[in-house]
């Protein structure tokens, strides 16, 4: 081993403040740039941004208006019933619900305690997951008691809450609606493996029952509810603001961005005279560094616009024929035809299109919608992999449901189309589709 000292020449790309920043701020959707900009406005005091109360909303909704993406109906402009403060409700939590529902049971003080720690426990599916024996011992209380309260808690609305498992959940919902057939106990007791696996023979033959009467049998186990607190689950609003809307008028597209997607920043004049005009070298030093990032915060929140703007021109241009005919289908499009369009990078183009919408006369639609890979038909016609999984969903939907289709069966299907597509990417698209194989898809000839 040899130690020496050498001289190497090498390349390497060091990315800078300005251009972390740059590609951070290109990345954000538009709530996560009105975040990033209020906190930029509370560090910086050279930073003012507009107020959304001072947003001109007439123009905005104008604008809305004019691109059809609301209507008014005169009859109903002032009918109250209309309101949509009517409509702003704040959502009851499960635990809430609950609560409310043993409030009219009559419980003594340690039971209504017991109770109320119970319903804490529940998770958001309304079950009882935590070890029984645990949980006692843990509360000092005996297994009779916790029996007895919780027998109490499973009788409110909804059947099935504090639940220990899919199958109780089930049965207490029978036992509510008066279903006591024993045969249909037994299936949801002991065998709903065998019902989700769609092992119907295998049933048939261990109740000894006709395929018909399995059928009504799996009819009822359908309608029961499998999480019954799912409709209290607390869910995030996910709120979109499109960033372009495009417009069609007479075949010609317009394609526009909404100014209104993130508050306008401006530099305060209170600082610039300050550093004009002030003798004070390390507050003109101050002023000088918080101008530099002002600057460059807007700079690059201008850079995102015409970038966003200029990528949704060229995926609106590509797709020309989506947007104007009524049935056409979407282009085959990959990310590096777009950076070729557009002059960018391929890692532009795909940051750019993260979290990014349009507003167009057939729906709204993320950036991401519109890229897909190509499939070569055997006529040497290009097809999107989007255009091949609708095509599967219908023939899947369209299926004689006693004998599905198979995957080898749906690549023949296609193949006569002239679409040559193997089984085993039928299997990944049908997966990504969450669609279920043949033998799941089955169900029982009545």
């Amino acid at each position: 081993m040899n130690f020496e000292l050498q001289l190497k020449q090498t390349q390497k790309m060091i990315l800078t403040r300005e251009l972390k920043q740059s590609l951070e701020i290109l990345q954000m959707n538009s709530f996560q740039l009105q975040e990033h900009i209020t906190r930029e406005v509370e560090e910086n005091p050279l930073l003012e941004a507009s107020p959304k109360d001072d947003a001109d909303w007439e123009n905005y909704i104008k604008d809305i208006q004019k691109h059809n993406l609301i209507r008014y109906e005169k009859e109903e402009s002032y009918n109250n019933d209309y309101n949509p403060e009517n409509y702003i409700v704040g959502k009851v939590t499960l635990y809430e619900h609950i609560q409310e529902e043993l409030s009219m049971i009559d419980f003594d003080r340690e039971q209504r305690y017991i109770a109320e720690d119970i319903v804490r426990q529940l998770d958001d599916d309304g079950y009882f997951r935590i070890d029984v024996e645990e949980y006692c011992e843990s509360r000092g209380i005996s297994r009779e008691k916790f029996e007895e309260v919780l027998f109490k808690i499973q009788m409110v609305e909804p059947i099935g809450i504090g639940a220990r498992s899919l199958e109780e959940a089930l049965l207490l919902q029978l036992k509510a609606r008066n279903l006591n057939d024993k045969v249909l106990i037994d299936i949801v007791q002991n065998d709903l493996s065998l019902v989700a696996d769609r092992k119907f023979p295998e049933l048939e033959k261990k109740y000894r029952l006709s395929s018909k009467a399995l059928a009504d049998h799996i009819d009822i186990i359908r309608t029961l509810e499998p999480k019954p607190g799912r409709n209290f689950s607390a869910e995030d609003t996910n709120y979109i603001v499109p960033d372009v809307f495009v417009e069609i008028q007479n075949e010609e597209v317009d394609v526009f961005f909404n100014e209104y997607s993130v508050p306008s920043i401006y530099i305060s004049s209170l600082f610039t005279k300050e550093l004009l005009h002030g003798n004070d070298k390390e507050t003109k030093d101050y002023i000088k560094d918080r101008l530099n990032k002002a600057n460059l915060l807007i700079k690059n929140i201008e850079q995102r616009k015409n970038t966003v703007l200029k990528i949704a021109k060229a995926i609106v241009e590509t797709q020309l024929a989506f947007f104007t005919q009524k049935n056409a289908l979407i282009s085959p499009m990959l990310m590096k035809d777009i950076a070729t369009f557009t002059g960018f990078h391929e890692s532009t183009v795909s940051r750019t299109v993260n979290g990014k919408y349009m507003m167009t006369p057939k729906g709204l639609y993320e950036f991401r919608f519109f890229f897909s890979g190509r499939i070569e038909g055997q006529d040497g016609t290009s097809y999107s992999n989007i255009d091949v999984k609708k095509e599967i969903k219908r023939l899947i939907d369209e299926e004689d449901k006693v004998s599905p289709l198979s995957d080898q069966k749906i690549a023949n299907l296609l193949l006569e189309k002239e679409i040559a597509v193997s089984r085993r990417t039928i299997a990944k698209y049908r997966e990504e589709m969450e669609i279920a194989s043949s033998s799941k898809r089955k169900e029982l000839r009545r």
